[in-house]
């Protein structure tokens, strides 16, 4: 019965608000449906995104993939 106690204390004091921490300041991904509440513009594609390559100057990357449907700022991305 002690072991028990140990191990619940352990469990209690260490792991639980460890895990929560974890859990709380992580970005997760479901594996299963990885895209699960993400809005993609309509004509993406995975093949289309697929060929995108390193190096690729922004413009050859917008004639492959649609416009986004929001804006961002210049900097936000480095399309090489």
């Amino acid at each position: 019965m002690e072991v028990i106690n140990c191990l619940t204390a352990i469990f209690l004091v260490i792991v639980l608000p460890l895990g929560t921490w974890l859990y709380c300041n992580s970005e997760s991904v479901f594996i299963f449906n990885p895209l699960i509440e993400t809005k993609l513009p309509p004509g993406f594609t995975q093949e289309k995104f697929d060929s995108i390559k390193v190096g690729m100057t922004k413009a050859e990357v917008l004639q492959i993939l649609p416009t986004p449907d929001y804006k961002t700022s210049e900097n936000s991305f480095n399309y090489g």
